[in-house]
């Protein structure tokens, strides 16, 4: 397998349907401020319950998606806003994996 034996490669538009964390990735994106922090504090959390068998992987999307809505919004968030950011992200999701997960009931 080497990747010159490849004549052509072809891309196609993603799938933000199939692909949902990647959709929500650009709209962290568009949004900008502290929803960038949102996403990644709640990717994480998610991420870790997946890995802990707390979550399923298409409910990984779901935290990050709550997450995004439910946290309060700043446009132009300094480095203490950032922090206090992340650490309120990682507790609403932990809160929101516990009613997903039997385990954790």
């Amino acid at each position: 397998f080497c990747f010159k034996d490849y004549p052509r490669l072809d891309f196609k538009p993603v799938d933000n349907v199939s692909f949902e964390c990647l959709g929500l990735a650009y709209k962290a994106m568009d949004r900008d401020g502290n929803i960038p922090c949102v996403l990644n504090a709640a990717n994480e959390v998610a991420v870790s319950a997946f890995l802990d068998q707390d979550l399923t992987f298409l409910q990984i999307p779901d935290i990050i998606h709550k997450c995004m809505e439910e946290i309060t919004y700043i446009e132009s968030p300094d480095l203490k806003d950032i922090i206090q950011t992340d650490h309120n992200t990682r507790e609403k999701a932990q809160e929101m994996i516990k009613t997903f997960s039997p385990n954790k009931r």
